[in-house]
């Protein structure tokens, strides 16, 4: 079995979660570790996405900046913990196969 796979096994989702929620830019260290494109792509694309969101609708300017990165944290780290149980979930089911 390849390396790759074997990390997408043996990986913890909560623990890539977690991090993902702590820094946010960590989730393109398990990209590139569980070799997954969506993991690397799909949180980035949600924090732009969450800032252009809540830009458009801000009445007050001065809280807007904590309730971005509040709202922008949660969703890389749901993200990142979604990404990594389906890869693991996927991995283990190539695992069982082979």
């Amino acid at each position: 079995m390849k390396g790759y796979l074997k990390r997408r096994q043996n990986v913890n989702p909560l623990n890539v979660g977690i991090v993902c929620f702590v820094l946010p830019l960590s989730n393109l260290y398990f990209a590139i570790s569980h070799r997954s494109w969506k993991l690397a792509v799909l949180p980035i694309v949600s924090v732009l996405v969450i800032g252009m969101w809540h830009k458009g609708l801000s009445i007050n300017a001065d809280e807007l900046p904590d309730v971005i990165q509040f709202y922008q944290m949660v969703s890389v780290g749901l993200i990142g913990f979604s990404l990594s149980r389906s890869n693991k979930i996927s991995a283990r089911e190539i695992g069982d196969d082979g």
